[in-house]
């Protein structure tokens, strides 16, 4: 209980502390996992105010091999807000919810539909790079999720979620 207390004091307090400047649409690319071009995402972010924001992403991915083809999609929406820390650093923190179908066709088995619902947090760090005068917006994210797969039931996976994202702002 007490650390629920200084936390959300220190929360809190970082609400009255200083705020980033939320730019009120960026698009780029955010890529995660080993094969950052196989799990490459166009994303999107929607600015809700001074420090609110909305970021979609959509990846569509393939693998083919002597095995099996795989083809599939993943869409997610997240809610951020955004605080600053110094010049064009800022740290933001949200929640969301992703959703991913996947066909898997192997040579030689029935065919697989893997649809899978998972929500969870989001933390991150980003540097503006309009304070520099150049349009770009870098960031490093993590977005550890509860999955639930329609064919297995629950999974709990901290790591499948870290990314990089580059963005151009207007």
């Amino acid at each position: 209980m007490k650390n629920l207390v200084v936390i959300s004091l220190f929360l809190f307090g970082c609400n009255y502390h200083s705020f980033a400047q939320v730019h009120k649409h960026t698009l780029g690319v955010r890529t995660t996992g080993l094969d950052p071009f196989r799990n490459m995402s166009i994303a999107y972010q929607l600015g809700l105010g001074k420090a609110d924001r909305l970021d979609f992403s959509l990846n569509a991915n393939g693998a083919l091999s002597k095995n099996y083809s795989q083809l599939g999609g993943t869409g997610s929406i997240y809610y951020n807000h955004v605080w600053n820390i110094k010049g064009g650093f800022n740290w933001y923190v949200g929640v969301g919810i992703n959703y991913s179908a996947q066909h898997i066709n192997p040579i030689d088995g029935p065919q697989t539909f893997n649809n899978v619902l998972s929500f969870g947090p989001q933390i991150g760090l980003e540097y503006d790079f309009n304070v520099l005068n150049v349009p770009l917006l870098l960031s490093i994210d993590l977005r550890p999720s509860i999955m639930y797969n329609f064919n297995g039931g629950f999974n709990y996976n901290p790591a499948n979620r870290a990314g990089i994202s580059l963005r151009y702002t207007f």
